[in-house]
């Protein structure tokens, strides 16, 4: 696993090597918290095109935002995943986009912090 890896000029916030030929990069990982749809596509985007290239086998994208940020209605609204050939919550020959939601202890709710967590998980390319 390495960090911070440029390929084709753009950069990766983490890569993993393949198991069986470690001069290959298995996956390219980008990772978020609390994004914009825009940061979303422009990750998603520079991962696709990773894959189209061979630099990588897969592509993985990971967010973290409060849930009253409204990200997956947001990315919904500008259809981001139907550019990229993504469905929401569905495997395609793309890939495949999942939401989970993370409950906080109670007590960030009395800290006026949103009790809910939602996350994002989207795979880029075929596993």
């Amino acid at each position: 696993m390495h960090s911070e890896v440029k390929l084709l000029g753009h950069k990766v916030d983490l890569v993993l090597l393949d198991p069986m030929d470690y001069e290959k990069i298995y996956a390219g990982i980008e990772i978020k918290q609390i994004t914009s749809p825009d940061l979303v596509k422009e990750d998603l985007e520079k991962l696709k095109n990773l894959v189209i290239k061979n630099m990588i086998k897969i592509g993985v994208f990971l967010s973290v935002s409060n849930k009253t940020y409204g990200l997956r209605k947001k990315l919904s609204e500008q259809r981001i995943f139907e550019k990229l050939g993504l469905e929401d919550d569905k495997q395609t020959p793309d890939g495949k986009v999942n939401w989970s939601q993370i409950k906080r202890d109670e007590r960030v709710k009395k800290a006026g912090v949103p009790q809910y967590l939602e996350s994002l998980q989207v795979i880029v390319g075929k596993l």
